[in-house]
């Protein structure tokens, strides 16, 4: 039997996580800092105006959420990465892309536009766009030991009710032809917005999907796994259901204010 222990994957080892500002992104950083002995925990960062990436960051780590942390050396791990999921090449400096590329073991992919009926434009370049590009990096990392991409379990929701969704991709398909992700997001995001929510509706009403969000991820779903197949990357696909508040540490109901946050 192998022995598996989550202490010596992660001890001494760098970290890329994405989405830290978010309720599931900053649990996530959190729990990295306080109960494993991680190296370095990168954070892509988005600059805001009046607010650098330092100054966010900083901002961050004084929420509530790290208030067992407060003082404590290993904040210090944490590295603000300035980008964007939505910009060309993550709007990552190349000094930043190579430092990545050279320093990263582990990455945790918790950046996602959640909002359920925002344009298929806005959630296919955050949801599916975003991660293609943060896959593309990862194909030049020198020390890639795991990506974690944190799906939903809503990505499958076009299954009749009833259905057992295994833990197995859920290719798309026109008739008796399979879909190309790539090339139908292309089209997609190519149309003027009218037309391409129009068409997304469509599609929808013919896979039997109930908004613009869940297709979306089961479309990036099925690009992570040919990331897996054809760049041989070690991946794993999470796909948590409704996230509600904390129950235990660092304190009850930590974090979700909105109550229940759809993955």
């Amino acid at each position: 039997m192998v022995h598996y222990s989550i202490h010596d994957h992660f001890d001494g080892s760098a970290v890329l996580l994405t989405g830290s500002t978010g309720y599931v992104g900053q649990l996530v950083l959190e729990k990295l800092l306080r109960c494993l002995g991680v190296r370095t925990v990168f954070v892509l960062t988005r600059p805001k105006r009046g607010e650098d990436i330092q100054q966010r960051v900083d901002k961050l780590l004084d929420s509530p959420v790290f208030h067992l942390l407060r003082g404590n050396e290993v904040l210090r791990k944490v590295v603000p990465i300035a980008g964007d999921m939505r910009a060309t090449d993550l709007g990552i400096s190349l000094a930043d892309r190579q430092r990545l590329s050279r320093e990263t073991n582990h990455v945790i992919h918790c950046a996602a536009d959640i909002r359920l009926e925002a344009s298929i434009h806005e959630l296919l370049q955050a949801n599916y766009e975003g991660t293609r590009q943060l896959l593309k990096l990862c194909c030049y990392f020198n020390n890639l030991q795991s990506f974690v991409h944190v799906s939903s379990a809503y990505t499958n929701m076009n299954a009749p009710v009833g259905s057992l969704v295994k833990e197995a991709i859920y290719p798309l398909s026109y008739g008796d032809n399979l879909v190309d992700d790539y090339e139908l997001v292309q089209e997609l995001l190519a149309m003027p917005a009218h037309n391409a929510n129009s068409r997304a509706a469509g599609l929808m009403k013919a896979w039997n999907f109930p908004n613009n969000y869940t297709l979306s991820k089961h479309l990036a779903e099925y690009m992570v796994a040919d990331f897996h197949k054809h760049c041989k990357l070690p991946i794993a696909i999470a796909r948590p259901t409704l996230i509600s508040s904390v129950a235990q540490d660092p304190y009850p109901g930590a974090g979700n204010s909105r109550g229940c946050t759809i993955a």
